[in-house]
């Protein structure tokens, strides 16, 4: 069949030899129009536009297997602008989705800060609470960016929210809950770090039974067994940022809570079959 380029014989290539099966499905695509194919015979399986067809979908999934990737896991957005929007397979960037991605994330932010162009405002690390390592943040200050990592909650966490004073709750930008600061710094990270707090009000009937939901986690230990016990009308689900950014905290809270929506984006464009949407 036609090619747009000769194949051409000759020693293996350690770094792209792996990767050749990545070629092989794009030209049968090219050749045969497999995506064309399936989409014409399944058909619709959506009722919005965002996301992938059937038969795109399965084409990426195919990419990303052959690339050693895990399935939907290692499905990504190459690049942000129109032509690298669709998902395709990133092979070897983001691991198995089943691994520790801390030890990753120092390349992956050189990279990605390599890659801006000149002329920019300084980046900003926003990361979630996977990342939650100092070296994240020090990767981060190396390669020219400022850095926000969700915290993980534990208990030297919840000791410095205790002493948030009541007076310096604030309402938050954009959501029924309050912000404010504690001083909650873990050994080793940047000595410029600070701790901004979120807490949202959560009632009984909010709590599920299940003692491994969520929420659960997300409210003080000692206020939770009050509010189970009846002790209380409402307890607090608290969130927490460690960021060097010096604006206000509400801003600075509002800002950081952004990269929630950014990944929903990311989950709509990978499970863009769901019949739902």
């Amino acid at each position: 069949m036609p090619s747009s380029s000769p194949a051409t014989l000759g020693r293996p290539d350690p770094k792209l030899t792996p990767r050749a099966g990545l070629h092989l499905v794009a030209e049968v695509d090219r050749a045969l129009g497999a995506t064309s194919t399936l989409d014409h015979h399944i058909g619709p399986v959506k009722t919005r536009r965002r996301g992938l067809t059937a038969g795109e979908l399965v084409l990426a999934v195919a990419e990303t297997m052959l690339g050693g990737g895990d399935f939907m896991a290692d499905l990504g957005n190459q690049r942000a602008d129109t032509a690298g929007a669709t998902l395709r397979a990133v092979p070897g960037d983001l691991g198995s989705g089943k691994s520790d991605p801390r030890p990753q994330a120092p390349g992956l932010t050189a990279r990605a800060v390599g890659a801006l162009p000149e002329g920019l405002l300084r980046p900003v690390v926003r990361a979630g609470s996977g990342f939650f390592d100092a070296g994240v943040a020090r990767a981060a200050l190396k390669d020219g960016a400022d850095y926000a990592v969700v915290a993980k909650r534990n208990p030297a966490a919840w000791r410095a929210c205790r002493d948030i004073p009541a007076e310096s709750w604030r309402p938050a930008i954009g959501m029924g809950a309050e912000v404010s600061e504690c001083d909650y710094v873990p050994a080793g990270w940047p000595p410029a770090t600070r701790c901004v707090v979120r807490r949202v009000k959560v009632g009984y009937d909010e709590l599920r039974a299940d003692p491994r939901s969520r929420r659960r986690r997300t409210i003080d230990p000692g206020q939770l067994r009050l509010l189970e016990e009846g002790e209380t009308g409402f307890a607090y689900a608290y969130s927490f940022v460690l960021t060097n950014l010096r604006g206000d905290v509400a801003d600075t809270e509002a800002w950081s809570r952004m990269r929630a929506l950014v990944e929903e984006r990311i989950k709509d464009s990978k499970w863009g079959l769901a019949m739902a949407n």
